[in-house]
């Protein structure tokens, strides 16, 4: 009975190890410095080096206080604040880079004051 449950035990052991696993996001929406964060807000309150990790749509004014360099990736930031901008510098030095994402406003927000 040991050399059956032992045997069993191997087996399960190397199905499982030779299995691709899939890793799946927690549902965070940006890094600052390879810290994820829950949300842009988070990350760009830390500044530094802030990449996006998902889509993001902003309903309130972030204001960035430290230097930042904001990687958008593919990703797409959609600006739903009304009368104000979305990301408001009070830094020196405050960078966007986007390989394939960018930013949009939807036509309903036909307040929007841009984006910074």
């Amino acid at each position: 009975m040991k050399r059956y449950l032992l045997n069993f035990l191997l087996i399960a052991a190397l199905i499982f190890g030779v299995t691709p696993s899939v890793v799946f996001a927690d549902g965070n929406e940006a890094s600052a410095n390879g810290v994820e964060y829950a949300t842009l807000e988070e990350a760009l309150e830390v500044g530094g080096e802030v990449s996006l990790l998902t889509d993001v749509t902003l309903e309130t004014t972030v204001t960035v206080t430290n230097p930042t360099v904001l990687n958008l990736g593919d990703h797409v930031i959609t600006n739903l604040v009304e009368g104000d901008r979305p990301i408001y510098v009070d830094t020196n030095s405050f960078t966007i880079n986007a390989t394939g994402g960018g930013m949009t406003i939807p036509e309903e927000n036909t307040n929007a004051l841009g984006f910074i």
